[in-house]
This record gives C-alpha cells, structure tokens and sequence, in this order.
C-alpha cells in the first residue's frame, strides 16, 4: 500500500489536476477493494472533466443559477484564501513583521503580496463571510504548534492553483 501511496502523490505532483486528483482517489479506492458502485459518483465526475476539457458538455457541471446572499468568488478561493490568511498570521505570530510574512506566503502560494493583505485585513474586520472566517479560524487553530516555514513548504505545492 505504501509504494501504491507513494506512485499516486507522484502522479498527482506531476499533473496536478482535478482529473488527475480525482484519478488518484479512484485508484486509491480501487487498491483498497471499495466496490465500483460506491465508486461511481467519483468516476462520472472524472467523466465530466474529461468531456469539459475535450469540448463537450456535461449535465454535471452544468452552471446553476446564481443564489442570492452567497459569494461571487469562486469555491477554490473561498477556501483557499482563509488558509493563507491563517499563515500569514502564524507566521507573524513566529515573530515576523506582517509585511515579511504576508511577502514571504504570497511568494509560496502564488499570490500578490497586497491582495493577500486586504483579503486578511478585511478577513478580520469581519468584511469577508462568515464561513471563510470560520475557515481561517480552523486553520489557524489546526496548525498553530507546527512551525510555519515548514508547514508552507509542505503545503505550498498541493494548495497551489495552477493558473
């Protein structure tokens, strides 16, 4: 199971993708003997991609209509942007000024230094929803203990959007 670990973390370095991470995990699901049918879902989903990237449509991925009261941006930065807001403030609270720690994550995660510092300013102003300070707040709390430089470079690479 280890070298079936270690094969799939290279695929997914290799081609970090959302087909490729949704590859992985049915590969993964494969090697531990979870029958096709709990599968399914997971594989008509790694279809889709497949068929958006290739030009056709799926019912899928169609787009819904746009709810009133929610965010405009998309999901990924939701998520993403509390985690790396929760790191800069790690890192200030390991003694770096938060010009330096808001410089030094920006440049790990492909981000603009001051985009990343209005986001956290407003993050913490209460400007941004509920659920993304939530976010930054579970993140901070999860990995408070660990020192920072070295849970950036471990996180870095598989957060990162590839643009």
């Amino acid at each position: 199971m280890a070298d079936l670990m270690e094969e799939l973390e290279k695929a997914l370095l290799a081609a970090p993708s959302p087909a490729v991470a949704l590859d992985v995990v049915n590969s993964f699901l494969l090697a531990a003997g979870i029958d096709m049918k709990a599968r399914l879902p997971l594989l008509e989903l790694q279809a889709a991609l497949a068929d958006i990237s290739e030009g056709r449509t799926n019912p899928i991925l169609e787009k819904a209509a746009f709810e009133s009261g929610t965010s405009s941006r998309p999901i990924f930065e939701q998520q993403h942007m509390p985690l790396v807001a929760a790191l800069v403030t790690l890192a200030k609270e390991e003694g770096m000024a938060l010009g330096e720690a808001a410089r030094y994550v920006a440049s790990r995660f492909n981000q603009d230094t001051q985009k990343l510092l209005n986001y956290r300013k407003n993050l913490l102003s209460r400007k941004i929803s509920a659920q993304e300070f939530e976010t930054y707040v579970h993140w901070r709390l999860e990995f408070r203990a660990q020192p920072v430089k070295k849970l950036i470079a471990r996180l870095a690479p598989l957060a990162t959007k590839k643009e």
